[in-house]
């Protein structure tokens, strides 16, 4: 991960590897999915995620 990340930073878009770092969206969107899924876990049912925020 770390060469991954050092890569981009060196090269930019035109790394010589075939996928990019994730994005801190990309990231804080997956955080959402995780949260909700521990909560859906705890409270056994379905929990909304809101994108918005």
């Amino acid at each position: 991960m770390w060469a991954a990340y050092c890569d981009e930073l060196e090269h930019g878009k035109d790394t010589q590897q075939p996928f990019y770092c994730a994005t801190p969206e990309e990231a804080k969107g997956s955080h959402r999915v995780f949260k909700a899924a521990l909560e859906s876990n705890r409270a056994g049912q379905t929990i909304p995620i809101n994108w918005r925020d």
